[in-house]
């Protein structure tokens, strides 16, 4: 029985070579090769900046801290996300306010955002689900509409944008685009993930990106970010070490989480070949879809109504009602990993004093109940892409 993992990263000789060049470098931590990577996602993004740390969930919390949100805030978001979106809402103290998301897509929608919208409301919190970016344009029109009773906090970003902030959770999408624009150069801020199970890796890690919109403040955003995510302390430890720069001052009781030089090698190392890889998993999803359009019990992933290419980091197969948990298992009896994306944060105890149920969120239901993710990796050979919709096909066709 060939056995087909759900999403094994996609690491070669260059990334262990690249990994132990840095062991033998003497410099292991946050550093050179760090520098470089981010430079490099710049070029690849269209953005002026990034700045990496050592996950997206700790680029999303810097933001909002950078941002001034906290107590007596709010942020809008959506419930079909990992719990990563709703907690760093949480972190800092802010009240989350859940909205379904639009028939047709995976994603926020629009008008449900647009009547959950208050004077408190400081941030639109989208998910680029599943590597299709959300309908960004809208969202920023429902921000730009703020002005006339956004009251930012002073001192802080708010001032600089004077409405609401759009942030992307680009965990899934990097490489994705938007009307002809990178993901990452669209949304006011974007932050994206390095997970071992996303389509670039850094074992862990995820980084910061932001729009020309704000790029007058790209001086103050960056160090910013980088006081936060350090201690708040004024120097690097390049800085401190190089040179006899010893002396350093902490501007404010910042955090810990930046990304080293030995993550950003495999990162720089992946970046280097990523059109490749992505186009190893369009191709991968091609198959797919050719394999399933026109199957009378499943359906392949519906493309958002706007202008787009996706990542592919997702393939969200849908199934018939009852089917998806006897399909898993049976799946998984034949070697077959998939998976599910994803449990609705509305479902998990850790939400239940947010008060949302089931019930309010019918679309991201429906679609929770009959969604199943295949296996897709830029690791993966055509052979176990093979075997996975004959397997599929041979479950399906005999009945659950």
């Amino acid at each position: 029985m060939r056995k087909v993992s759900f999403s094994p990263p996609d690491i070669t000789e260059k990334e262990i070579q690249a990994v132990t060049d840095v062991l033998r470098s003497g410099w292991i931590t946050t550093g050179p090769v760090t520098q470089r990577f981010e430079e490099e996602l710049a070029r690849f993004l269209g953005v002026s900046r990034v700045v990496c740390m050592n996950s997206a969930t700790a680029g999303m919390e810097m933001v909002l801290r950078l941002w001034g949100i906290g107590p007596g805030d709010e942020v809008i978001t959506t419930p079909l996300t990992f719990a990563a979106t709703l907690n760093v809402i949480l972190h800092v103290g802010a009240k989350p306010v859940l909205v379904d998301i639009e028939p047709g897509t995976y994603h926020i929608h629009p008008s449900l955002v647009a009547k959950a919208i208050t004077k408190r409301t400081k941030a639109i919190l989208a998910v680029d689900y599943g590597g299709w970016s959300a309908d960004y344009e809208r969202l920023l029109e429902l921000a730009s509409a703020s002005r006339g009773y956004f009251r930012p906090k002073r001192n802080t970003p708010q001032e600089w944008l004077g409405r609401i902030l759009v942030m992307a959770d680009a965990a899934h999408s990097l490489g994705a685009t938007y009307k002809g624009k990178r993901v990452g150069a669209v949304a006011d801020v974007s932050v994206f993930s390095f997970h071992a199970v996303k389509n670039l890796t850094t074992a862990e890690g995820g980084c910061v990106t932001w729009s020309d919109k704000l790029q007058a403040y790209d001086e103050r955003i960056e160090k910013g970010l980088r006081l936060l995510m350090l201690h708040g302390q004024n120097k690097t430890a390049r800085e401190k070490y190089e040179g006899g720069g010893w002396y350093y001052a902490i501007e404010l009781p910042g955090y810990k989480c930046n990304l080293t030089d030995i993550a950003s090698a495999i990162g720089l190392s992946q970046l280097g070949r990523y059109e490749s890889m992505l186009a190893r998993r369009k191709a991968y999803t091609q198959r797919y879809n050719q394999a399933f359009a026109n199957h009378p019990l499943v359906k392949i992933p519906f493309h958002p109504p706007w202008e787009g290419e996706p990542s592919y980091h997702l393939y969200p197969l849908r199934v018939p009602p009852g089917w998806r948990d006897p399909l898993l298992k049976h799946l998984a009896l034949a070697g077959i990993q998939a998976n599910v994306h994803f449990i609705p944060l509305y479902s998990h105890p850790a939400y239940r004093s947010l008060g949302y149920t089931a019930k309010d969120f019918p679309v991201t239901q429906a679609f929770y109940e009959g969604e199943i993710s295949l296996p897709l990796s830029s690791s993966h050979t055509p052979e176990d892409i093979e075997t996975v919709i004959d397997v599929l096909t041979t479950i399906v066709s005999q009945g659950i």
